[in-house]
C-alpha cells in the first residue's frame, strides 16, 4: 500500500497502463540484476541449501536506505504526473490542460531537441566560427581520458558477472584504461556495497605521477542504484542555478566520499 504522504492522481484505464509501465521500468533493472545474482548463489551445488536461500533472499531485498530512494521516485513522478499531465498543481489549481501522457512525452522531446539546437547555434554564433580542429596529441589525450571513463564501468559492454568482488572489477578497469594496476589507489565499483548508500555512484580514484595526475572516474548508470538517481528527476538548486535532483544528490555523496582522498592524493604529487 501507498503511504498517506504519496498521492498518486486518478487514472483512466489508460493511465494505469502508464502507471503499470513506469513501475516495470523502475523495477526491471533491479529485478535484473537480482535474478543474476539468485542464478549465480544457486550456481554452487555444494553449497547448504538454507544459506544458498538465505543468500537469494538477500540478494533480492531492497535495502533501507534502496526503499526511502524509491518513495522519492514514485513522489517525484506523481509530482510529474500531477502537473504535466492532469494538469493539476497545489500552487495554482487547475491548469489549462489534460493531456495523453504520449503527447506530453513526444512534445517533452520536442523541446528538448529544440533547446539543444538553439543553444549550438548560439554558441557557434557567439564564437564566430566553429572550433579549430584537434591536433593529434590533443585527440590522443581525449582518447585517453574516454579510456578511463569506460573503464568505471568495468566493461566495453559485455555483461559483467554479477558476483565478482572488488578487485577483480579494479583489474578490469586498469585493463580497459590501459594501465597498471597499481595506478588504482582507491575505489568502490562493485554494486554490493551501494545497497547502503543508493544515491552513491560508483567511482575510481587512479594516480599517474609520471603525468602528474590523479584521476576520478564516475560510472553512470549501470544498476537499479543508478537508475533510481536517474528517475529523482526534480530541479533542485545547484552552483547558482538548477540541476537535475538525483544527479545534485549523486555528486553530493560522491564529494562526501572522495574530496579528502583527492586532496591527499593531490598533495602528494
Amino acid at each position: 500500500t501507498l503511504p498517506a504522504r504519496l498521492a498518486l492522481p486518478a487514472m483512466n484505464d489508460g493511465g494505469v497502463d502508464i502507471l503499470n509501465t513506469f513501475i516495470a521500468t523502475t523495477y526491471t533493472g533491479f529485478m535484473s540484476t537480482a535474478m543474476r545474482q539468485f542464478r549465480a548463489t544457486f550456481a554452487d551445488p555444494s553449497a547448504p541449501v538454507r544459506r544458498l536461500i538465505g543468500q537469494a533472499v538477500s540478494d533480492i531485498t531492497l535495502s533501507p536506505e534502496q526503499q526511502e530512494v524509491v518513495w522519492r521516485v514514485l513522489e517525484c513522478n506523481s509530482n510529474w504526473w500531477e502537473i504535466s499531465v492532469a494538469g493539476r498543481t497545489a500552487d495554482v489549481g487547475a491548469l489549462p490542460w489534460t493531456r495523453h501522457v504520449g503527447l506530453n512525452m513526444a512534445l517533452l522531446h520536442y523541446y528538448h531537441n529544440q533547446l539543444m539546437t538553439e543553444r549550438c547555434f548560439g554558441a557557434i554564433s557567439t564564437l564566430g566560427l566553429l572550433p579549430p580542429p584537434l591536433a593529434r596529441g590533443e585527440a590522443e589525450e581525449a582518447l585517453r581520458f574516454c579510456r578511463w571513463a569506460v573503464a568505471a564501468y568495468c566493461s566495453r559492454g559485455e555483461i559483467v558477472p554479477p558476483n565478482l568482488g572488488e578487485q577483480a572489477l579494479v583489474d578490469m578497469a586498469a585493463e580497459i584504461a590501459g594501465v597498471d594496476v597499481r595506478l588504482i589507489e582507491e575505489s568502490e565499483l562493485c554494486d554490493a556495497s551501494q545497497n547502503v548508500d543508493p544515491l552513491c555512484p560508483r567511482y575510481l580514484i587512479a594516480v599517474d605521477k609520471e603525468r602528474n595526475e590523479v584521476i576520478l572516474a564516475v560510472r553512470g548508470t549501470s544498476s537499479s542504484s543508478d537508475m533510481m538517481a536517474d528517475l529523482i528527476g526534480d530541479p533542485v538548486p545547484f552552483a547558482g542555478g538548477l540541476a537535475h535532483g538525483g544527479i545534485a544528490d549523486s555528486a553530493q555523496r560522491l564529494l562526501q566520499r572522495t574530496a579528502d582522498l583527492l586532496q591527499t592524493h593531490l598533495g602528494a604529487l
